[in-house]
């Protein structure tokens, strides 16, 4: 299923392609995000607030219609509590998004870009914690959708983008890990 997803994004991607453009970009993002979704983990664990961050790497391809494809590190520092006890968890994720849209010039070297997607995204990593989550407490695989809008200037990009998950962080909880991403990067 990914690799067909995969195929036809390349395929969709080169049926854009005009020649004697620059039509394939490559870029560094670092992002910071805000938690949107503050439901119980269910019985044994609560969700108390999160600190998240992201640095990744990615290619557009095309020009007006364009594809991006990427790969980040995701970092979600959370505090949780488990009974009486409270404690940070950080977990490390993969996050591997694929994404097309539509930029409009809004002047020589400026465009506004809007764009969905989706997003796979794998736990690789739960900090040492005082509550004994572990790896096999979370889902190990998770997908978001993912909508949102940017403008590039020049070789710096800015968006904003929402991330709706759809598998819960841990089974049997109503706790969706959405986010609203606020990135910057740099285009080469």
């Amino acid at each position: 299923m990914i690799k067909r997803n995969i195929l036809l994004f390349i395929v969709l991607c080169s049926a854009f392609m005009v020649e004697g453009q620059k039509l394939v970009r490559v870029g560094l993002n670092f992002g910071f995000d805000i938690g949107t979704n503050k439901k119980d983990l269910g019985e044994n664990f609560t969700f108390d607030k999160s600190t998240n961050f992201e640095v990744g790497a990615y290619v557009r391809i095309g020009h007006s219609f364009f594809g991006q494809v990427g790969g980040g590190y995701y970092i979600n520092k959370t505090y949780m509590s488990r009974d009486s006890l409270s404690s940070a968890v950080e977990l490390g994720q993969i996050n591997i998004p694929i994404l097309g849209g539509y930029k409009v010039a809004l002047g020589k070297t400026t465009y506004f870009r809007c764009m969905l997607g989706i997003q796979y995204r794998g736990l690789v990593r739960v900090s040492k914690n005082g509550i004994g989550a572990t790896k096999d407490t979370f889902n190990k695989n998770n997908m978001d959708v993912i909508g949102g809008i940017g403008f590039d200037v020049s070789v710096i990009t800015l968006d904003v983008s929402y991330r709706k998950a759809i598998i819960p962080l841990v089974d049997g909880s109503k706790h969706y890990q959405d986010v609203v991403n606020l990135s910057i990067g740099f285009l080469f």
